[in-house]
């Protein structure tokens, strides 16, 4: 297995007119022998890739597998990198508050490229395997709800949501526990003014549905004509969640989110508090829908599973 350093790391730039500019906050770059690569999992022509590495090192950091994303800095898209890379240093401070939250164990940079390492989480991703279980029971269901409530909830107590919020992009981690993956969909909306957070919440949201090839993720409201200047994303991904909870207990998704009550009164192996807190996440208007951190309090949930 070969090292895994990056070809310029160690000529880091001294000033913005070299490269990217430098951050304070990145930790130290690559140092030879640190990280070992292990497999590449997936690679463009513009250089990005993905892989797995082992730490050769684990006295000097995680003895856990890490996979590392590898991304270009282009010139055009610098600043929206460098604040890609803020958020995730957030994140990556914000994942010792909840074990759900899929933790990241460093960031470098070099002239051309930056480097996050993030926790493996060698199950898989929830829906392969849902689709490999079946649809779930009651109780394991409200194991699920609860974790993949947790880590939203601290996202929107940090200020920030989710615009990829799907079964693929949670993880499940050693001992069953799942994991909220993909990282960089994550967005702040404090920080922007309504409308240009709608703008690009949005755009992350239709780009998640195209990917998962249909738009059962995608709540009422971002499908109206006209479109609204702008949207409580909190309550956007309360019905992502649903969802997601939805696809995991009844084995399928809706044809149409105003179907959700009809179609849970024909599922006998749910508990009435199950089916109370899915109709409540898939309600059609946001402002009926309960926050994570209010989904978190309902019933269902405090119940022994």
């Amino acid at each position: 297995m070969k090292a895994v350093v990056p070809e310029h790391a160690a000529a880091m730039p001294s000033s913005s007119h070299e490269g990217p500019v430098e951050l304070p906050w990145l930790d130290r770059p690559f140092e030879t022998g640190l990280w070992k690569k292990v497999q590449t999992l997936a690679e463009c022509r513009q250089g990005s890739k993905t892989f797995l590495a082992h730490n050769a090192r684990p006295q000097d950091g995680p003895a856990l597998p890490a996979i590392f994303a590898v991304r270009r800095m282009p010139k055009a898209s610098q600043a929206c990198m460098l604040e890609e890379l803020r958020m995730l240093r957030q994140l990556q401070h914000a994942c010792g508050e909840c074990p759900n939250l899929l933790k990241t164990f460093g960031i470098w940079q070099d002239h051309a490229f930056f480097y996050v390492a993030s926790e493996c989480c060698q199950g898989g991703d929830v829906f392969t395997w849902a689709r490999a279980k079946g649809r779930c029971p009651d109780g394991v269901g409200k194991i699920l709800a609860r974790q993949m409530l947790a880590p939203m909830a601290l996202l929107h107590a940090k200020g920030f949501v989710h615009a990829g919020t799907r079964l693929e992009n949670f993880h499940v981690a050693a001992g069953g526990i799942i994991k909220l993956a993909e990282l960089t969909q994550v967005c702040r909306t404090a920080a922007m003014p309504p409308g240009d957070a709608t703008q690009q919440v949005r755009m992350h949201l239709e780009e998640s549905a195209i990917a998962a090839g249909h738009k059962a993720y995608t709540p009422p409201e971002l499908l109206q004509v006209p479109r609204q200047a702008v949207v409580d994303f909190v309550r956007v991904n309360s019905f992502q969640v649903g969802m997601a909870l939805f696809a995991l207990l009844v084995g399928k998704y809706p044809a149409n989110p105003a179907q959700v009550p009809e179609l849970l009164a024909a599922e006998d192996h749910l508990s009435d508090e199950c089916r109370d807190l899915l109709k409540q996440l898939l309600a059609l208007l946001p402002e009926e829908r309960p926050t994570a951190k209010g989904a978190l309090s309902h019933p269902w949930l405090s119940l022994q599973a």
